[in-house]
């Protein structure tokens, strides 16, 4: 072991526009069409000013079954004991996201419900995506012995298991917890995992907004002991942390927030997500984040001066539901450079208090934004942070980096970025993937870093075996970057069928034939080494953030897609809809007439999304909202929605 490299090995778990532009925000408080909790039960005081709304009086079913779950625990321990039981009950799976763990099923096979054969996902909470070379082994035997032989990357940063039975779940979650890697709210109504662009090179920049990042995943993380008390058997790694101090445990019936401090006993409304980016390098996708942090630089010394803060990003949606959207993130104000964690805390709690508890299809943050407004949020911001809000710090545009190839560390050593197609770490007809990194890791003690788009980065390689990384992966016919072209490398999917309970359609079985149709039309119109993103979900919810892409498709029902066209992968525009319910094989003769146009008319060399939007006549005001309702649009229309 190299001590100065060890710096992220203590555990997580156990320490458990629609504008940038503020004057140029849309009005968020009429005409959203959203039915909230507000229509239903006033949270409105005598001043005026709403008030925080908790347990409402029709309350989803999951927050009942938060409220009666006692801190993450309900019926999972009993049923994890039960050798007769096959499953975990209905009311215990959304607890169950908490620890890290979907039940799912083989949906290719049909079959009753009552006959289902059921496993488990299981996802690590991996803050920035970063690992050391002894986690990252012990990950990748776990995932030998109770994963099927494959590891799947997530576009979180996180690594996740597929297909784990029942009886499996305790050991493999033990022997993660053994290397200090946890699945505690790597899912659930929690703060998720922490996103931040995981490279290592000699900007002090960098690597203070990567410390930041481990702070906030430390101090907001659940504290209650449940996970502790199910999955290693009340042992706490760590018995010191005063973190950890569960009041649950003295057999009375303890103040919930003594028990989680920042969540209480019904945590949150839905999901919250944070991510952190540099200007220059938004690998993360900061604006789809429900709170994103993008770093303020000094240009000449690189130091770290602050953060321009932004609230409400998603790109959940529900088709043909106008009253649910995807919505990129609104630039409120900055903050100083220890002042992240607070101000994250901050959000958070207001999420808390005044998301909607009612229905979970507007239970996330950016509806809480649409129905109150930006300036309310502001004022309750202000009214709770232990500092003032400050007027946002111009920034520049922001730029997207992919982090493939060879990386100088600045420090002697070296970082390769390994294009991962759709994040599925395996062996299969002849490319061993999964080996090969192993043996890279291995022999060259890598540390391994997990970016957004579901690559990985072997770090600190020496200069001088730089080529035997190479050597290694052409040992295992691993494809490089340089095998690799320009589309499919800024591709993406989510896992979908046949595991995903809510995919309506394939993406990650799809993805590649249909950029290898969608290869030859590139090259035939000599665009082969152009940056085109696509990307490509089995449902609505945008895992793979397919509303920020210069091309989507987003399932509609089994083989077919809506497609969407004008994002671009520096991530600040939202994609408009060109055509619904798109058959597979008519996806790319829907797109040629559209590329072989943008030929034709591109200027100086400008991506395709930047021409669809010059196209379409508002380049200077780019879509951040995007409802589930079908608008149509085309260039050739100049911004005229079809219907």
């Amino acid at each position: 072991m190299r001590p100065a490299r060890r710096r992220h090995l203590r555990n997580h778990a156990e320490i458990a526009r629609t504008e940038t532009n503020q004057e140029r925000h849309h009005d968020t408080t009429e005409g959203s069409g959203v039915r909230t909790m507000a229509e239903n039960q006033s949270t409105a005081s005598d001043n005026g000013r709403p008030q925080p709304r908790r347990l409402p009086e029709k309350p989803s079913k999951v927050e009942k079954v938060k409220a009666e779950g006692r801190y993450l625990r309900g019926g999972i321990g009993d049923t994890l004991e039960n050798p007769e039981a096959t499953h975990f009950e209905d009311q215990d799976l959304n607890l169950l996201k908490a620890h890290g763990i979907y039940q799912q099923y083989d949906r290719d096979i049909r079959a009753p419900k009552k006959d289902r054969e059921h496993t488990l996902m299981i996802r690590a909470r991996i803050p920035s995506g970063i690992l050391s070379a002894e986690q990252y082994l012990k990950l990748d035997a776990l995932a030998r012995e109770y994963g099927e032989n494959k590891m799947r990357l997530t576009t979180r940063q996180s690594i996740q298991y597929h297909s784990v039975i029942k009886g499996d779940i305790k050991k493999l979650i033990r022997g993660m917890n053994e290397q200090l890697v946890s699945t505690l709210a790597a899912c659930g109504d929690v703060m998720r995992n922490v996103m931040c662009c995981p490279v290592i090179d000699n900007d002090p920049a960098r690597a203070a907004i990567q410390k930041t990042a481990e702070r906030i995943a430390l101090e907001l993380a659940p504290k209650s002991s449940a996970y502790h008390d199910i999955w290693l058997n009340g042992e706490k790694l760590d018995h010191d942390d005063p973190l950890l101090k569960d009041p649950s445990q003295n057999g009375e019936e303890p103040d919930e927030f003594e028990v989680e401090p920042l969540y209480g006993k019904l945590y949150l409304p839905r999901k919250f997500k944070v991510g952190i980016a540099m200007q220059d390098d938004n690998c993360i996708d900061v604006y789809t984040q429900d709170c994103g942090l993008i770093a303020i630089v000094d240009d000449d010394t690189r130091a770290l001066k602050g953060y321009n803060l932004l609230v409400g990003g998603g790109l959940g949606m529900t088709h043909r539901k106008a009253d649910t959207f995807a919505r990129l993130a609104t630039l409120i104000g900055s903050l100083g450079p220890d002042q992240a964690v607070d101000a994250v805390r901050t959000v958070i709690e207001i999420f808390r208090d005044f998301g909607n508890r009612e229905n979970r299809r507007h239970a996330r943050l950016k509806y809480t934004i649409e129905e109150f407004g930006v300036e309310w949020f502001i004022d309750e911001f202000n009214r709770r942070a232990p500092f003032t809000l400050q007027p946002p710090v111009k920034q520049r545009p922001l730029e997207h980096q992919n982090h493939l190839g060879w990386i100088d560390q600045g420090d002697g050593q070296w970082t390769y970025g390994l294009y991962v197609e759709n994040g599925r770490l395996r062996d299969t007809d002849g490319v061993n993937k999964l080996t090969g990194v192993r043996e890279v890791v291995r022999e060259l003690q890598a540390d391994v870093r997990i970016t957004a788009e579901q690559n990985l980065l072997l770090t600190h390689v020496p200069a001088g075996r730089k080529d035997r990384l190479i050597e290694i992966l052409r040992e295992h016919n691993v494809p490089l970057n340089e095998d690799i072209s320009a589309v499919r490398l800024n591709a993406m999917a989510c896992p979908a069928l046949p595991t995903c309970g809510l995919a309506l359609a394939d993406a990650e079985r799809a993805l590649p034939d249909i950029l290898t149709e969608l290869e030859g039309v590139l090259n035939e119109l000599g665009l082969g080494e152009d940056e085109i993103g696509v990307r490509m979900t089995g449902c609505p919810n945008g895992c793979a953030r397919p509303y920020t892409a210069d091309i989507a498709f987003v399932g509609r029902a089994p083989g077919s897609y809506d497609v969407y066209c004008g994002g671009r992968l520096a991530g600040d525009r939202l994609v408009d809809l060109l055509a619904e319910k798109v058959n597979t094989e008519e996806i790319i003769p829907t797109l040629r007439p559209l590329l072989e146009q943008y030929v034709e008319e591109r200027e100086n060399g400008e991506g395709f999304g930047d021409w669809w939007q010059r196209a379409l006549g508002r380049k200077d005001e780019p879509r951040t909202l995007l409802r589930g309702s079908k608008e149509i649009y085309n260039p050739t229309l100049r911004g005229e929605p079809m219907g």
